[in-house]
């Protein structure tokens, strides 16, 4: 009893620190203390155990962040009644944090799980050089919820949302065609059709006084939308036209409601976890028109590969699934929602980030219009030839993503202790 007694003291006096230590930690030392010596030993030795314990995490407790509060965490912040952020300009929140804090950052989710955001290039390459078969990443939650409440159309979260083998298996059946050159050349002539009704868009825009354009975002995005159905439904769908259909409408509006309510799950309390908040109700309707709204595109396509006398010609995203033996109805038509969903707001975000850069830079400009002026002729159209001579726009795009990636917020959660910018982060934390 004594034993007993003096055993559970011992932890108390080192884990009396809730907001600074996590009931993952506890338990992680818990595992690591019993298998390595025995109760008896563990006594003998409890100050030195101890301090090796409080050794192992320094830096996660010493990296700056701001204030977190018992269970809530550091998640009030983002609130729209005294939080210092607003959920819809995360990055001015990113941005002001990292100029207050340094360059990595500490906030802490719903019951006080530790989240790392770094954004030093060196701790960047070291997350990403990482050794792992399968990196681990974060998992959307309110994502993962509604497909398990939805077994009839999902097997699983998804690419996005599946770890280990299962998600492995969905990248290599699901992905291979993305970045196939032949898909993309297949579909050059309608890229090319899609970019004169896209510069007729400009010019719709443009003031005829001073022929500026004053907003362009919306008018990318509608390009990134059509590019993605082009690419994984094999079709155009309208986006581009004066005045969109009832179907393209409500497909737009899903995607954003979508990603609205993937945000206010992100930083605002779970609590879809317990009931369906109308974060969750907002996810739940959009995930449901995604998912109708791309089988309603299944059948056609599959009818017009039918009638097709050159069924390579119409080779796309969606034929490359649909044709994998390995995935069952479930996979093929959950992995078309992801692409189309994920696509659409991605592509238009690009465009319009790496026009401004270009923009704001006039000798970029210049070498740019030289390139593309000696390698295309008036009113010729791009081919593949162009694409692959054309040097200076492959460097434009690769500058873009390094100086403002579309996705800036990659997550992994790392699988051993690793050391960024000086501090060391225990296993299992995730660093953004």
């Amino acid at each position: 009893m004594r034993l007993i007694v003096a055993f559970v003291s011992t932890l108390l006096a080192a884990f009396w620190e809730p907001v600074k230590y996590t009931w993952r930690h506890l338990l992680i030392w818990l595992q690591k203390m019993i298998t390595a010596a025995d109760i008896k030993f563990a006594l003998k030795h409890k100050q030195t155990l101890f301090a090796l314990q409080r050794v192992a995490l320094p830096g996660l407790k010493d990296i700056p962040g701001p204030v977190a509060l018992p269970i809530f965490g550091t998640r009030w912040i983002y609130n729209k009644y005294f939080g210092r952020y607003t959920i819809t300009k995360i990055h001015e929140a990113y941005q002001s944090m990292f100029k207050e804090y340094g360059q990595v950052i500490k906030e802490e989710a719903f019951f006080n799980y530790p989240v790392i955001s770094t954004c030093s290039a060196q701790d960047i390459e070291k997350l990403i050089k990482f050794p792992s078969k399968f990196p681990l990443r974060p998992p959307n939650g309110i994502v993962s919820k509604y497909r398990q409440n939805t077994p009839g159309r999902y097997n699983d979260g998804g690419l996005t949302n599946e770890q280990g083998k299962a998600w492995h298996r969905l990248r290599e059946s699901t992905t291979h065609d993305m970045v196939n050159t032949r898909v993309i050349q297949n579909l050059i002539a309608d890229v090319n059709d899609m970019a004169i009704d896209y510069i007729a868009g400009i010019n719709k825009l443009r003031d005829p006084d001073t022929g500026r354009v004053q907003d362009i975002i919306e008018l990318n995005r509608k390009l990134g939308f059509e590019s993605t159905c082009l690419l994984g439904l094999g079709c155009r769908v309208g986006f581009l036209e004066d005045e969109l259909n009832p179907r393209v409408k409500r497909l737009s509006q899903a995607t954003n409601c979508l990603f609205e309510a993937l945000n206010e799950a992100n930083y605002n309390l779970p609590l879809w976890r317990y009931f369906p908040n109308s974060t969750y109700k907002k996810l739940a309707k959009a995930e449901e028109d995604l998912y109708e709204l791309a089988c309603e595109y299944l059948e056609p396509a599959l009818q017009r590969i039918e009638e097709s006398y050159e069924p390579e010609a119409a080779q796309t995203v969606l034929i490359g699934i649909l044709k994998r033996s390995d995935l069952d109805d479930k996979d093929k038509k959950s992995s078309i929602v992801d692409f189309v969903s994920s696509g659409m707001n991605t592509i238009g975000n690009t465009l319009s980030l790496l026009l401004y850069l270009i923009a704001k830079n006039p000798d970029a400009q210049t070498k740019l219009y030289e390139e593309i002026n000696n390698l295309l002729e008036p009113d010729e159209p791009i081919s593949a030839k162009y694409l692959n001579s054309a040097r200076y726009l492959k460097a434009c795009v690769q500058e873009y993503f390094r100086i403002l990636p579309t996705a800036p917020q990659i997550a992994r959660i790392v699988e051993s202790e690793m050391v960024l910018s000086g501090y060391q982060v225990p296993e299992w934390v995730s660093i953004v």
